[in-house]
């Protein structure tokens, strides 16, 4: 369980930064074509920022579904059969009606699984880099440590081009991905995330319930080999006490006794599983006469003797 707890820690902090990263994306193609400098980035840093994020989103994407990246051990794509129908299979499950797939600036992109709308929208950042970004040589990694001072002159004035604008809805290919800010795209990775969230609340709920268990075990465990060691200590002083007896017994005046008396006692050392033994012993005290002689003494009492040292 501690694996897949870290798996799936992992999985979550990737997939959000890439539905961050696709937020992002859509956000600087928008800037890109409108170039008005509401960004504070001028055309050669949008340009660079979003090649630079565009290659996060795509390396964040594989590493969700395939794994052995960015600290995921094992993809969505090998353990979770929910978020394969959501990534492969057609339709659009994140819409609220899942029967109308339509998508009339990019026909057929959201009808085939999410998959098909990631790549979709990759290959259409793409298509806007190449027609309004910078050429590929100039970009930099200056947009990184850019300071962004609100007081600087060369964006003192924020005019907004209608044109442009109106390019943003004639370019199929740049409303697409602006679309995305909000569309088919952003609403597909919101759905996997709240599968991996289900999924981290499945994986917490089998390790509640391992840990309940063995708990069972260790208690279990503890108690058998407290009352084990209790029912044998019990035994022992048991049979001390049995021991004490047998001796107390042994010490007592047997020719005083009468003939049931002493036949009580020897049975206390028979387990009665011999019936002969016991027929012979009451034979040998019933051949002896009520007031027995000294050597008639001996031999009773030597007789009870062997019989106790016997048991």
């Amino acid at each position: 369980k501690i694996d897949e707890l870290i798996n799936i820690a992992a999985t979550l902090d990737v997939a959000g930064r890439r539905s961050y990263l696709g937020k992002n994306i859509a956000h600087l193609a928008r800037e890109l074509v409108l170039d008005d400098g509401l960004s504070r980035m001028d055309r050669q840093g949008i340009s660079s920022a979003l090649s630079h994020f565009l290659e996060q989103f795509a390396e964040a994407d594989e590493a969700v579904r395939l794994g052995n990246s960015l600290g995921i051990s094992v993809g969505a794509d090998y353990r979770n059969d929910h978020h394969n129908q959501i990534m492969y299979r057609t339709g659009c499950p994140w819409r609220v009606n899942t029967t109308d797939c339509s998508l009339s600036i990019r026909p057929g992109a959201s009808d085939k699984g999410l998959f098909f709308v990631v790549l979709s929208f990759q290959d259409a950042v793409k298509t806007v880099l190449k027609r309004y970004g910078t050429d590929p040589d100039e970009y930099t990694i200056d947009f990184m440590d850019m300071v962004r001072d609100p007081n600087t002159p060369e964006f003192d004035e924020v005019i907004l081009q209608n044109g442009k604008v109106l390019q943003l809805m004639e370019d199929k290919d740049v409303a697409f991905v602006v679309d995305s800010f909000y569309g088919d795209l952003s609403l597909g990775l919101a759905m996997l995330m709240e599968e991996f969230e289900h999924e981290v609340n499945e994986i917490l709920e089998s390790a509640l319930q391992d840990n309940d268990v063995l708990f069972g075990v260790y208690l279990s465990t503890a108690l058998i080999l407290f009352y084990g060691f209790l029912f044998r200590n019990t035994l022992g002083l048991v049979w001390g006490e049995v021991e004490k007896t047998r001796r107390f017994i042994l010490a007592l005046p047997t020719q005083l006794l009468s003939k049931d008396e002493v036949f009580t006692l020897m049975c206390y050392f028979n387990d009665m599983q011999n019936q002969d033994e016991h027929d012979d012993m009451l034979q040998n005290v019933g051949s002896a006469p009520d007031a027995p002689s000294q050597g008639g003494q001996q031999s009773v009492e030597g007789s009870f003797t062997s019989r106790g040292q016997t048991m």
